[in-house]
């Protein structure tokens, strides 16, 4: 295998200190630059590991930011304000961190000659659209801020001609543990809220998702990196399984199944405008990538963490990306 030093922005958060972790066991040299925003133990047992190294840093400081990209082979570009909560607390933080930070790490890879440029970004840019299964190529409609900066961050990474070889990975809804977990995302909430509460409310139920789990979002990341060059430079890939689509009405009767003792309800008196599904055929024909875990195998993993007492408070702040505060409406 050729020696890559992979540079992962956001590699201690949520699906970052999976990502590394997995990088690490392919014998690769790790390189972590991170903004400390949830701390760093999700990735301080990595620290003693041949070929890793940490940086704290933001992505905003392009000097820092330099002097980490001119050490790297690769770049996988995940740091960010994640999640539509957060990105409308502060848009103008959202716009920075999302937007303007990846366009001047793009000038920056440009500059010192990064080989490949791997982007996160999401099935949300989709928005909402009543085409049975949408690919890479259908139109995009993304309607929050969170989804607008990655679909302009797509757009500046594909439109200008760039010395590495960029692509872009639009994940499906992410569910399931990490060494960072988080409790603000869908399954995972619902989860928490059916074992600890034995209640759950879904609002609306007919909107459509598709879903996938963090060692599988990992998994597909890694395929793209391993890929021959001119079979993903310059490409778009959905990273999920078509299987995995499903109305959120379902994932409450998964959880009923699988939580005998929970209630989830359906409450149809508030709509969620996102409503999308996804064909993940692309990724599966062209790079033979498949996910490994289903839904019901997240909610089986969250339900044991809590139940064996491996996650003592899930209601803690750090397991949250945003926690509004007490006088927000």
């Amino acid at each position: 295998m050729t020696e890559r030093t992979i540079l992962v922005t956001g590699g201690a958060g949520y699906l970052g200190s999976i990502l590394s972790r997995q990088l690490l066991d392919d014998g690769h040299e790790v390189l972590v630059y991170d903004a400390e925003l949830f701390g760093t133990y999700s990735i301080d047992s990595l620290r003693d590991r041949d070929r890793f190294e940490y940086v704290q840093g933001d992505i905003r400081d392009t000097d820092e930011l330099e002097a980490v990209v001119q050490r790297a082979t690769d770049v996988v570009h995940m740091a960010g304000i994640v999640g539509e909560p957060a990105c409308s607390a502060d848009v103008d933080a959202t716009i920075e961190v999302n937007l303007n930070a990846t366009v001047e790490l793009k000038r920056l890879c440009d500059r010192h000659n990064i080989d490949r440029f791997i982007f996160m970004s999401t099935c949300s840019v989709y928005g909402n659209s009543e085409d049975d299964l949408l690919t890479e190529v259908s139109p995009i409609n993304p309607i929050s801020a969170y989804s607008q900066t990655k679909r302009l961050s797509e757009d500046s990474l594909l439109s200008s001609e760039v010395s590495f070889a960029p692509t872009i990975v639009r994940l499906a809804t992410v569910y399931g543990l990490s060494p960072r977990p988080r409790f603000d995302l869908s399954v995972n909430f619902l989860t928490k809220k059916a074992v600890l509460d034995h209640e759950g409310t879904i609002y609306g139920g007919d909107q459509w998702r598709p879903f996938i789990h963090t060692t599988d979002v990992a998994r597909g990341v890694r395929a793209v990196l391993h890929a021959d060059q001119e079979v993903v430079e310059g490409q778009i890939f959905n990273v999920g399984s078509t299987d995995e689509n499903y109305q959120m009405k379902e994932i409450g009767r998964i959880l009923d199944d699988v939580i005998a003792d929970a209630k989830i309800e359906v409450d149809q008196s508030m709509v969620d405008e996102r409503s999308y599904r996804v064909s993940f055929q692309k990724i599966s024909d062209v790079l033979g990538f498949k996910p490994e875990m289903t839904i019901r195998d997240g909610i089986e993993e969250i339900r044991d963490a809590l139940t064996s007492g491996n996650i003592t408070d899930p209601d803690d702040n750090q397991y949250y990306n945003y926690v509004p505060k007490e006088d927000d409406d």
